[in-house]
């Protein structure tokens, strides 16, 4: 349950985290620090052309440590294919109407992506609609009036595709070089930019940029630096160690008689448009639950 003060709080504090991600993007690609990152060399120039041309973006979730006391802290952003997403903007407004009506609920998750999907579809150069294991996304691109493409059909040039895979993982691996050799032609939704957002190393550089934010957690790249308490995180996706860690400071989630919320704020686009919290009790699962606002 939260009141509407907190939300506006937490709304401003998400809008804040967004911009400063996007200004620490611009550092990266004007600094060339794509080493920083561990990309593999062969995409890095296409990488920052994702970025020059503002290849556009779609949604990502910047998941916070918020215990009702102070500003929120930013954990990760989880950018590029986050997960949960069904969850906060369909079911959770469910339960609302069902449980509490009368209450109110931080949730224009689903209105934001549709609108998206159309802003999207008309920067497109074609309006067939690739979207890969997320049937939920697919609705909210058709609802936009985006075609969606046959179960069959490859991605053709002036498609929009919306992969299942972070663009980490496929930089890595043989299906990298196809997917870059068909930009711009091919719209990625998330844009290839995005791998910089998603990447803990940008939470290093964040820190960089903004020493002492009240949003921030100190983190550093290759060295804890004073830090005597951290969490190790790899640079760009794969196991930590392998390719240099980012350390950032340790700030356990608040404890609720037993349960520990950790808060998703949605971006769709470049707005918060809702919550989502994920909850852990002792060594369980995080479960997703809803919440409303009085």
């Amino acid at each position: 349950m939260l009141s509407r003060d907190e939300v506006a709080a937490l709304e401003a504090d998400a809008e804040v985290l967004h911009a400063m991600c996007l200004e620490a993007v611009r550092h990266v690609v004007d600094a060339q620090r794509f080493a920083d990152f561990g990309l593999p060399e062969w995409s890095w120039e296409a990488v920052a052309a994702s970025w020059r041309r503002r290849d556009p973006h779609l949604r990502g979730r910047l998941d916070l440590r918020y215990d009702g006391h102070g500003p929120a802290k930013l954990l990760d952003y989880t950018a590029d294919t986050p997960d949960g997403l069904p969850e906060a903007a369909i079911r959770q407004r469910r339960w609302l109407m069902d449980a509490h009506p009368a209450d109110d609920q931080w949730n224009s998750v689903h209105e934001r992506l549709v609108e998206r999907w159309a802003e999207i579809g008309d920067r497109a150069s074609g309006a067939v609609v690739h979207v890969a294991g997320d049937d939920y996304l697919r609705a909210t691109a058709i609802e936009a009036g985006l075609e969606p493409a046959a179960g069959s059909d490859a991605p053709a040039t002036g498609a929009v595709v919306c992969k299942a895979d972070p663009w980490a993982a496929v930089l890595a691996d043989g299906r990298g070089r196809a997917a870059v050799g068909g930009l711009p032609g091919t719209v990625w939704v998330e844009p290839l930019w995005k791998v910089l957002v998603a990447a803990p190393a940008l939470l290093a550089v964040l820190w960089e940029m903004y020493p002492g934010h009240p949003n921030l957690l100190p983190a550093f790249l290759d060295a804890p630096g004073p830090l005597t308490e951290y969490v190790s995180k790899p640079r760009s996706g794969g196991v930590p160690g392998e390719q240099g860690d980012v350390h950032q400071l340790v700030d356990p989630l608040p404890d609720f008689d037993g349960y520990r919320p950790a808060l998703g704020v949605w971006i769709v686009g470049d707005g918060a448009a809702g919550l989502g919290i994920r909850e852990t009790a002792g060594e369980g699962r995080a479960a997703s639950v809803p919440h409303r606002v009085v």
